[in-house]
C-alpha cells in the first residue's frame, strides 16, 4: 500500500466501439476500483449510458472519429488531450469498453510499482465463454472481473495466423499489452491504446506483477457479429493504414462466411467439462492465481527480445538510453 500522501488520482480512458452494455460495465467498474476520472472516447457502436452512470460529474463521454490525420487513429491521442484539459491526474491508463483493470489490491490508486515509474506495460488475460453440455453457450462472467476464469497459459498466435495456420482458437492467443502512464510523457497515443510516442524515449518503466486486465472479446454470437460488421465497415475505407503486425486476426475473421462465423464464435468457447482439468494444470484461473504467477516469474526479457517486447509500447523507445539499466533486469527500468 502506498503511503497516504502518495495515493495516485487515475483517470481511465475508454476507447469505446462496442455495445451500451459492454460499456456501462467497464465504466463502473473502473469507478469501483479507484479511477478518479472516466472519459469515454465514443468512436463507433452504441453509447447510450445508464442514467446513474450519465448523471455522475466523474465521467464524460465525447465522440471522436478522427479518420482524417495520417495516423491510423487519433482516438486515444485525442482522448488525452481532453482529459488534461478536464482534470490533472497522476496516471492515465487506456482501454477498451470489454477490458477491465484489475489492481491486485482492489484500488488503482495503491499501486506500489508506479510510485517511481512512468509507465507500466500492463499484460491482458482473455476471458472466455463456456460451452455447456446442452450446447448452449454462457458468457463470461466480466461483471464479477476478479473472479472470471481467464486464459492464463496463453500462445503466441500472431505468426501462425500470419501463415494461415488457424488451428488454436484465437481466445488462446497472447493479447497486446496496454499502458498506464504518465500524460506529461505522452506526446502521441498508438492505435487502439497499446503504445505510445514518448515525450522522453528513456522514460521509466515497469511490468507489474499486482495488475493485469482482463478481456472480454466474447459474450455472444450477436455482438461478435455486430463487431465483424463494423470492423468491415472501417476497412472498407482504411485498411491501408494497418500494417502486417496490426488487425491480423481480424483480417481473418472478414475472411470468413456468414455461416463460418457463427463457428468460429463456438470455437472460443471452453467446454464446460473440460474446466477442471484446465484449471488443474494452470491453463485457466482467476486473477488472484495469475498474480502469485506473475510474482515468481524470474526470467525477464533480456537482449533482441527486450528490445521488441518495449518498441511495442514506446514506438519511439531509444535503447542507448535503457540497453544498460541495470534495472532491466527486474524486468523494468525503474
Amino acid at each position: 500500500m502506498l503511503n497516504a500522501d502518495k495515493v495516485l488520482r487515475v483517470a481511465a480512458i475508454i476507447g469505446h466501439a462496442d455495445d451500451a452494455s459492454m460499456l456501462e460495465a467497464c465504466i463502473a467498474h473502473h469507478l469501483s476500483v479507484g479511477a478518479a476520472n472516466v472519459f469515454v472516447s465514443v468512436n463507433r457502436g452504441e453509447a447510450e449510458l445508464d442514467s446513474a452512470i450519465a448523471g455522475d460529474d466523474r465521467v464524460r463521454a465525447l465522440p471522436i472519429r478522427d479518420f482524417s490525420s495520417q495516423d491510423v487513429f487519433q482516438y486515444f491521442t485525442h482522448a488525452i488531450r481532453e482529459v488534461e484539459r478536464w482534470v490533472t491526474p497522476d496516471f492515465v491508463l487506456f482501454t477498451d469498453s470489454d477490458e477491465f483493470w484489475l489492481p491486485q489490491s482492489g484500488d488503482l490508486r495503491s499501486i506500489p510499482s508506479l510510485e517511481k515509474a512512468d509507465l507500466a506495460i500492463v499484460e491482458r488475460y482473455n476471458a472466455f465463454p463456456q460451452r455447456n453440455a446442452d450446447n448452449s453457450i454462457t458468457p463470461p462472467h466480466y461483471r464479477s472481473p476478479y473472479r472470471a476464469p481467464m486464459i492464463l497459459a496463453r500462445e503466441p498466435l500472431e505468426d501462425a495466423y500470419g501463415a494461415q495456420d488457424y488451428r488454436l482458437p484465437w481466445i488462446f492467443g497472447v493479447d497486446a499489452p496496454k499502458i498506464i502512464v504518465r500524460p506529461g510523457m505522452v506526446q502521441s497515443v498508438g492505435p487502439g491504446g497499446h503504445n505510445i510516442v514518448a515525450t522522453d524515449p528513456g522514460l521509466r518503466w515497469v511490468t507489474p506483477a499486482e495488475l493485469v486486465i482482463l478481456h472480454a472479446p466474447f459474450t455472444d454470437e450477436a455482438r461478435f457479429r455486430r463487431k465483424i460488421a463494423s470492423v468491415r465497415q472501417v476497412f472498407a475505407s482504411h485498411a491501408q493504414r494497418f500494417n502486417d503486425r496490426q488487425a491480423w486476426h481480424w483480417r481473418y475473421w472478414l475472411s470468413l462466411s456468414d455461416a463460418e462465423l457463427g463457428a468460429e464464435f463456438r470455437r472460443q468457447a471452453i467446454p464446460a467439462a473440460a474446466l477442471g482439468i484446465l484449471t488443474r494444470d494452470a491453463i485457466v484461473g482467476s486473477a488472484e492465481e495469475l498474480y502469485r504467477e506473475l510474482e515468481k516469474r524470474a526470467a525477464p526479457l533480456r537482449g533482441d527480445a527486450l528490445d521488441e517486447f518495449l518498441e511495442r509500447a514506446i514506438t519511439n523507445y531509444d535503447r542507448t538510453l535503457t540497453r544498460d539499466n541495470p534495472m532491466l533486469v527486474q524486468g523494468g527500468g525503474a
